[in-house]
């Protein structure tokens, strides 16, 4: 990859990434594992934090600020 990996990762989890760059973030997960990883969990981290908030609470006032 010739730009910032960590930020090429995110873009990818997020699904913003043209096609031209998916393809080449993925050729790059191919030749280097530790990429691929990184990119797997960032990918399950994204999962189970819509799991737990895909319904967040809405704010509650507490009795100070009634």
């Amino acid at each position: 990859m010739t730009r910032n990996d960590d930020l090429d990762i995110n873009a990818y989890v997020d699904g913003e990434l043209s096609p031209d760059e998916r393809a080449e973030l993925l050729a790059a997960m191919v030749e280097n594992p530790e990429l691929a990883r990184k990119a797997c969990e960032l990918n399950n981290l994204k999962s189970q934090l819509q799991l737990s908030y895909g319904n967040p609470p809405g704010l509650r006032s507490c009795e100070p600020c009634k």
